[in-house]
């Protein structure tokens, strides 16, 4: 399903950007 698949690019992408830049994140 589309949903899905956009679901965890978006995971995948914060993820990443969690790893890479922490408190860096959307709201926070």
């Amino acid at each position: 399903m589309y949903i899905w698949e956009w679901n965890t690019a978006m995971f995948s992408f914060f993820y990443v950007g969690r790893l890479t830049r922490p408190g860096k994140l959307c709201c926070g």
